[in-house]
């Protein structure tokens, strides 16, 4: 048996959307307690964590259901997060727990490009 939702979405899609939501706010706190990223990066997946719980409110309905228009540039501002974080990480020197220095300047370039 499948359990629908208002708007066709599943139930598992919904909390699936919440994890990643809550996942993305939990690495971004502990990225900005380490010292071997920069706090760049964790910035804005504090801010994507916390408009993913905005789409994930959206079959609530009345004034939430206005988060559903936010869902493609949510996610696509995760994925572009997601490939600076590993970026990041993989400039990263463990051995001197120093963090790559990249600015505000390369987030906003690598979110064009």
């Amino acid at each position: 048996m499948v359990a629908f939702v208002e708007g066709a979405m599943a139930i598992g899609e919904h909390l699936g959307i919440l994890m990643q939501a809550f996942w993305t706010l939990f690495m971004a706190a502990a990225i900005l307690k380490e010292k071997l990223f920069s706090n760049v990066v964790a910035v804005p997946g504090m801010i994507i964590g916390a408009l993913t719980i905005l789409v994930a409110l959206e079959p609530l309905g009345s004034i939430f259901s206005t988060f559903g228009e936010l869902t493609n540039p949510v996610v696509s501002a995760w994925y572009i997060w997601l490939i600076y974080l590993a970026v990041s990480l993989l400039k990263s020197q463990p051995k001197d727990e120093s963090a790559p220095k990249f600015g505000y300047t390369s987030l906003a370039v690598s979110t064009v490009a």
